[in-house]
Order: C-alpha cells, then structure tokens, then sequence
C-alpha cells in the first residue's frame, strides 16, 4: 500500500472548494445551496505546577495513556514520572530512578533523569532514563517499577510495537535505533543510521516502523521483520531538521512536523 508525507510547518493553509462547472446552455440553473459555517471549535489552556518544579522541571516527550486517563510525564531532574489524573488534575508520582548531571551545550550543568514514557501492553507504562540509560516497565495501575534493561548509549524517544511485543528505543549519540523484548527489556537487536533519529510512529498495516533524522533532514521507513530502511524522504523541513512525527494508519499519510 502507498503511503504519502506529508511535512507540516507552523502556518497551515485553508482548504477551498473548486468552482463548479457552469450549467449547459439551455438547462436551468440550479437551485442555490445554503449552509451554515461549521461551529468554531474552541479550547482553553490552564497550567499545572509538577512536584519540585522551582524552579524548572525539565521534560521532553510526554505521553496519554488512554486505559487510565491519564498523562505521563517523565520529569527529569526530580527523578520521578509524574502521572496526571485528566479528570480532577491530582498528580502521583513514580519514584525510584536514577539522575547524574552532564554539562550541556552552553557549558551549564543539569541534571538529567527519566525523560520519555510510551504506552505499552495493557498495564504497561515504559519509561526511558538518561540518567542511567535505562528503559523499564512501570505498572499503570500500581505505579511501580518493573524490569528494566541497560543500553551503552542514552535513550531518547521509545514507542511499543504490539504486533512483536518489542520496544523501539531511538540513541542518537551514536546515530542507531535499539529495539528491545517488550517483557524481558533484554536488547534484540542495534540498528545503525547515518544520522540522529527522532521520534517514531507505528504502522501495522504496512509492517513499517518510521523515524526522522534530524541533522539529515530526512524521514525513514523500517520494516518491522527485516529491519531495512525501505523509503527515505527529503522533508525540506531546513536547518533544524525534522521533529514531530504522526501517521494516519487508514489514510496511509505521515505527518511530519518542522519549526518553520
């Protein structure tokens, strides 16, 4: 099956009808149509103070868990997850993991810790920790930590793949993809790019995994049995690369998100 990119910047365009064909001569013209203007959706934003968070929480990839209603927020330098009730807003924490400080790249120093969280089997929560670069379980329900495997190189984005019960780990330090047993967290395979992947998105219908290299401008297509790229897209998306990535599975369109 085909599937289209599609690479979103920060201005989308509106959507507008094409003209309809003039009547044939002699016909009659047809009856005007009147609709009304679909309602406005309308949104508000409110903030939540996180535990420990004078005077920054640092975060980076955060996650909905549509079993518990619930949002997942590893909070690194408090070495804890955060998870936030949707409903009443009270916020529980999973404790228990490591930090160290590393020096970053204003020669500051800070302090790194759990960092990305995905949905995993029913009951499953995995989290990945810079800290000690580790991936672990955590029980959804219990909030407490399970098994967790050690990797030689610091986990950025993960993402569960129910169809081989595996963990997808991106590394970019060292330009790879590590996929991991989704009960054991034991490491089953190391995938070597030319570049620094970012982000995942799933596609069971097709048996693709895809991933952007950032610092390359590219989107890749992995094939979940062979682990071969099998398509590579220019995204354009400039300097910075592309970020954000969504597939619309039915439509067969991957939605690619660039800061510009």
């Amino acid at each position: 099956m085909r599937l289209r990119l599609f690479v979103l910047g920060l201005v989308v365009a509106g959507c507008h009808s094409a003209p309809s064909a003039p009547p044939a001569t002699g016909a009659p013209a047809p009856a005007a149509i009147t609709t009304a203007p679909p309602k406005p959706t309308t949104f508000s934003a409110s903030s939540l103070a996180l535990p420990g968070a004078a005077p920054y929480v640092l975060m980076d990839y955060i996650v909905f868990n549509p079993r518990t209603r619930t949002v997942w927020a590893p909070a690194g330098n408090t070495a804890a997850v955060d998870v936030v009730d949707v409903a009443t807003r009270h916020v529980a924490q999973v404790t228990g993991f490591t930090t160290r400080e590393v020096e970053g790249r204003n020669g500051q120093k800070r302090t790194v810790g759990p960092s990305s969280a995905a949905i995993g089997a029913p009951g499953t929560v995995y989290v990945g920790n810079r800290g000690d670069s580790s991936v672990c379980a955590v029980d959804e329900a219990k909030l407490a930590l399970g098994a967790c495997g050690k990797l030689d190189s610091s986990p950025d984005g993960l993402i569960y793949v129910a169809k081989t019960n595996e963990v997808w780990v991106t590394t970019p330090r060292d330009n790879s993809v590590r996929i991991l047993d989704g009960t054991t967290l034991a490491q089953k395979a190391k995938l070597t790019l030319e570049g620094n992947p970012e982000g995942f998105a799933v596609d069971a219908t097709r048996n693709r995994i895809y991933t952007n290299l950032e610092d390359k401008d590219k989107s890749l297509a992995i094939d979940l049995t062979s682990h071969a790229v099998v398509a590579t897209w220019n995204t354009a998306c400039g300097e910075d690369g592309p970020l954000g990535i969504r597939l619309a599975e039915p439509e067969g369109f991957l939605i690619v998100a660039c800061t510009a």
